[in-house]
């Protein structure tokens, strides 16, 4: 008589669906990995040119400066605009800065 043995143990159907499907995860972990490192880097960019144009703005508040320059990838370019108030009686003065950095910009408003 034959005797018919079962072994335990996994197809190769089986194992390739498992192989697949990490490998599968392990693309999906390794894009969610760059993605994240990106948003890091640009973060840590603006974060910097916030830092920057807080130093500057404390500068210009503070003493004489020169309306137009750069600094380190930092440009500016300050403005005086002057706006009548309650229909012209009075002007009210202020300065624009423009700033630009890395590709980044913005304008800060200053008395």
């Amino acid at each position: 008589m034959y005797r018919v043995s079962r072994r335990s143990g996994f197809t190769l159907l089986e194992t390739l669906v498992a192989v697949a499907v990490m490998g599968l995860v392990a693309v999906g972990s390794l894009k969610l990995a760059i993605i994240s490192q990106r948003t890091l880097s640009e973060v840590a960019v603006q974060r910097e040119f916030i830092d920057r144009a807080r130093e500057l703005r404390v500068l210009l508040l503070n003493e004489d400066f020169p309306t137009g320059g750069e600094d380190e990838g930092l440009k500016w370019r300050i403005k005086t605009r002057d706006v009548p108030v309650l229909g012209g009686l009075w002007n009210a003065e202020y300065r624009t800065v423009d700033l630009e950095y890395r590709g980044r910009r913005m304008t800060l408003f200053a008395p």
